[in-house]
């Protein structure tokens, strides 16, 4: 006879049990307890007790471990946003991509390459965004988010990097053609060109040649004499800015 599943509640219970019995300060129980009730939302607490409830102790020390371990490197990542984090982490992103492709069958060289910046474009905007469930390292964490990223690029079959839908701003809908432009767009227009202008000379250039001129990444690279992965970081960037300017002004009016 299988083994009956604990129900939601009882394991919540549970993991407020298992807290209260570990020697840890009062910040900590609450951030582990929100990132376990969200990895139990999530679903990742019953795919790791597989019905046995006995087995929540084992995850919420894991969580805690990976927590003392990980929560700087996570911060730096995710809050901090610091470039000597960034540079290598995106390098790594490109790799993994890349790599990914070629085991779907790409044909190695250039073209599968921008494919791939592309890729880890889209993962990089996600990582920011995403919730780190502390049951795992970062590095497989972050692979397994390459994959699915790579696997949605594919599904949508887009090769245009956009911003994810919890975030400030929506450049595909906000940034339209010239042309496109209607009087009862004008205001959210207008606020995007103003904090366009908050960007850096590089960085201006390849959103407005992105998005307004609809100009490929890759093509971008040769008009502007840079490779394909610096203009994919100057993409990235501008995004970034773009955010932090248009949240700030927001909040100011």
């Amino acid at each position: 006879m299988p083994a009956t599943k604990p129900r939601r509640e009882d394991i919540k219970v549970e993991i407020d049990k298992i807290l209260q019995s570990l020697e840890i300060d009062t910040h900590t129980a609450a951030s582990i307890r929100l990132i376990l009730h969200t990895n139990l939302d999530r679903g990742r607490v019953e795919h790791f007790i597989d019905s046995d409830i006995r087995r929540v102790g084992v995850y919420v020390r894991r969580v805690l471990e990976h927590y003392t371990r990980l929560h700087s490197h996570i911060q730096a990542v995710q809050k901090d946003r610091t470039e000597q984090v960034w540079q290598p982490l995106f390098k790594q992103l490109q790799i993994w991509a890349y790599n990914f492709l070629l085991r779907k069958g790409f044909v190695p060289g250039l073209s599968t390459h921008a494919v791939a910046e592309e890729c880890a474009t889209e993962t990089a905007l996600r990582i920011l965004d995403a919730h780190f469930p502390y049951d795992t390292d970062f590095a497989p964490w972050a692979h397994t988010t390459v994959a699915m990223t790579c696997y949605r690029f594919f599904r949508d079959g887009t090769k245009k990097s956009v911003i994810p839908p919890k975030s400030l701003v929506e450049l595909d809908e906000q940034l339209p053609h010239p042309e496109d432009i209607n009087p009862k767009q004008q205001n959210d227009n207008d606020d995007l060109l103003a904090a366009m202008s908050g960007l850096s000379d590089a960085r201006r250039r390849v959103i407005q040649l992105h998005y307004l001129d609809d100009v490929p990444l890759p093509e971008i690279a040769s008009l502007m004499g840079k490779s394909t992965g610096a203009i994919h970081s100057l993409h990235f960037n501008a995004l970034q800015d773009l955010r932090k300017i248009l949240s700030k002004n927001r909040d100011n009016n």
